[in-house]
């Protein structure tokens, strides 16, 4: 909880501390290792951030959210086969995902695949005029 709130508060340095006294704690709370993987994408500590959302993925198998991140951060890494992967599995979990719907049309769009874009990008659109 302090964890994210400090990512609120724009403070990622904080937040992984908290995530990484909460993990020690209880090693087995997926939350506790996606807002390590948060506090570490924002510090651009990517390799780091891959391993605590997938961690977290372990822990979790339908953290949708772990998924997500960890797509946003192969991408950031240019590990685009791997990001898609990850958006893929996510929405698997989470059909109604804005974000990872999203997400996965910015790296269709990235591959050319523009028909399968657009039909993500209609998708959130959609969804977002819904709620």
């Amino acid at each position: 909880m302090l964890g994210v709130l400090s990512l609120q508060r724009n403070r990622p340095e904080i937040a992984l501390r908290y995530a990484e006294l909460s993990i020690s704690i209880e090693a087995r709370v997926a939350n506790a290792h996606v807002t390590r993987g948060d506090a570490l994408h924002r510090l651009e500590r990517y390799d780091e951030a891959v391993d605590a959302y997938q961690s977290a993925h372990a822990l979790n198998p339908d953290a949708y959210d772990a998924l997500t991140n960890c797509g946003i951060t192969f991408a950031r890494l240019g590990r685009h086969d791997e990001a898609l992967r990850c958006y893929d599995l996510a929405l698997e979990k989470c059909p109604s995902s804005v974000d990872t719907r999203y997400n996965r049309g910015i790296e269709l769009q990235r591959r050319g695949r523009d028909a399968e874009a657009l039909a993500d990008f209609d998708a959130v659109l959609r969804q977002s005029e819904a709620t």
